[in-house]
């Protein structure tokens, strides 16, 4: 495909010299031919520093107002490695005069505008209107664009990996985006106030970890909501087969068993609802938000009723999304019929959610748990 840049076809230009002259605040965007359009910002700082100590990455935060600005901290140590700004916050109406978050801004501005970065973007003027013009960051690309700009010394210091990084920001909402593609099919943006909290998961391996980031991109950007259900729930897949893997070294290690005690904790730890009983019980002790559970348990409620599969109201959140995902894997064809493909769209939010707060608070419980009374 044919990239523009502001109308017009970025391979042209580049090839007639066009760059970006930053200084002062501002960006200069200029061709051999002389100097095209301006965009600068009210947030520079006083001192000089070095941008290449800061790294900056483009995301989807949501409908963030120009005076929000997410402090990234990491949970366990609460040091600050960043900040998240929305394009009107560069306009500075909320007076910000702190220099260590100028000079976040600074350095996010100076390494987002450059004609590379600015044409992955939908632009809201061409060359011809803007040609000449002083312009500010939100008059010229997709406000929904938040630059997240990170300390690269922080971010060595914590040992913070590129994966970890992504996989923690889509937990919250907060999606890195390389081009207007993925920014139009986010998920809903960033919700809470102040501070957007880095956590380590705590019995996810580093390559495990990696695909998991994997998975859950590829399921935020998929426009098929069966297809989203059957990712989101691979995490509880996941997470399962960590239990079973648990559990069978813990089948024979206590004295006096018969064969039958040994028939029933097999049973136990091999069927995946049974899982999931145990995952929900014995797995995720430090689970914070389990309002989200109760939420996800509604909206399958709510699914299975569209669909007329009986189950029970005392039922818990586990089984019913197991009905779900039996649905959802053995008779798409109901789902269509019925017309609850809205309902399942509301599932999959709530599902996202969930299998994310459950893989980052899922540990391993010591020997025996698997198979003591509740």
């Amino acid at each position: 495909m044919v990239r523009s840049f502001f109308g017009e076809t970025l391979h042209e230009l580049v090839s007639n010299g066009l760059r970006a002259e930053h200084s002062q605040g501002q960006a200069i965007i200029t061709t051999e031919t002389g100097e095209l359009f301006r965009i600068f910002h009210n947030l520079q700082p006083e001192e000089p520093f070095d941008e290449t100590r800061f790294k900056t990455l483009t995301c989807y935060a949501g409908d963030l107002a120009a005076s929000d600005l997410p402090t990234v901290r990491d949970q366990a140590t609460s040091k600050t490695i960043g900040y998240l700004f929305p394009l009107a916050s560069f306009r500075n109406e909320a007076d910000i005069d702190d220099e260590f978050i100028r000079k976040f801004a600074d350095a996010g501005f100076q390494q987002f505008v450059t004609p590379e970065r600015l044409s992955h973007f939908r632009h809201k003027e061409n060359l011809a209107t803007i040609r000449g013009q002083a312009l500010y960051l939100d008059d010229v690309v997709d406000d929904n664009i938040a630059l997240l700009v990170l300390s690269r010394e922080v971010l060595g210091e914590l040992e913070i990996s590129d994966a970890e990084l992504d996989f923690n920001l889509r937990r919250e909402s907060v999606s890195i985006c390389s081009n207007d593609t993925e920014l139009n099919s986010s998920p809903m943006g960033f919700q809470a106030e102040g501070h957007l909290n880095l956590r380590r998961p705590k019995s996810i391996l580093p390559e495990d970890l990696e695909l998991l980031r994997q998975l859950l991109r590829n399921a935020d950007l998929d426009n098929s909501k069966i297809g989203k259900f059957i990712q989101y729930y691979q995490f509880f897949e996941f997470m399962i087969s960590k239990i079973f893997s648990w559990g069978i070294p813990q089948v024979y290690n206590d004295e006096g068993l018969t064969p039958w005690s040994i028939r029933e904790r097999l049973e136990k730890i091999g069927g995946e609802k049974r899982r999931l009983s145990l995952l929900n019980s014995k797995c995720v002790p430090k689970l914070e938000r389990r309002e989200n559970l109760t939420q996800l348990k509604q909206v399958c409620s709510d699914l299975l009723q569209k669909l007329e599969i009986p189950f029970s109201e005392d039922a818990a959140w586990y089984t019913l999304l197991y009905r779900v995902r039996n649905s959802v894997v053995h008779d798409q064809i109901l789902i269509l019929k019925s017309g609850a493909i809205n309902e399942l769209s509301t599932v999959n939010t709530c599902l996202r959610q969930a299998s994310l707060d459950l893989v980052f608070s899922f540990e391993q419980p010591d020997d025996g748990v698997f198979f003591s009374e509740p």
